[in-house]
């Protein structure tokens, strides 16, 4: 299993789940030698209003995105800070999907290459009730918060980082 050592945790909040749902924070936490080297958080301005449903897990309000800065201030900002390096995040499809969208909409390149941590999670943790973020934290015995951005890049970039040194182990 080949996974890189240089990467950037990635974690975001929408307003919703839908297709029409915003960005409201952005997090980004480069790792190199299996070191964090850069954090980066942000919640993000959008006039889209935040679902119920989104405000309940997160608990971000309508009221906290008032002088935030918009979504391509905060996409141009991580695009510096992770260059080309590949982005990792947990259930990844999610905020690759967002991301992709905003940064086309903001005609920001953002093609760096996506690794997802609950395929390795499935091939390196056999067996988990599921593959929820706090599910697999606890199987490695990692305590953490959750629901916020910076929050989960931060123990996504854990969990890669543990998977890393059971990689190698394994491998």
């Amino acid at each position: 299993m080949e996974l890189p050592d240089t990467f950037a945790a990635i974690d975001i909040e929408t307003t919703g789940l839908g297709n029409w749902d915003r960005i409201i924070e952005v997090a980004v936490v480069k790792c190199h030698c299996r070191k964090v080297i850069k954090k980066y958080h942000t919640l993000v301005y959008t006039e889209k209003k935040i679902s119920e449903k989104a405000r309940e897990v997160n608990g971000i309000s309508q009221g906290m995105l008032e002088d935030k800065p918009q979504i391509w201030e905060a996409l141009i900002t991580v695009k510096k800070i992770v260059g080309n390096t590949p982005l990792i995040a947990h259930n990844a499809i999610f905020d690759k999907k967002f991301i992709t969208r905003a940064a086309k909409g903001c005609r920001i390149p953002f093609e760096n290459n996506w690794i997802d941590t609950v395929p390795i999670a499935r091939k390196l943790l056999p067996g988990l009730e599921s593959y929820k973020l706090e599910v697999i934290a606890n199987a490695l015995c990692l305590e953490g918060h959750y629901h916020r951005a910076l929050d989960d890049a931060m123990m996504t970039a854990k969990i890669y980082m543990d998977f890393l040194e059971m990689a190698d182990e394994e491998f």
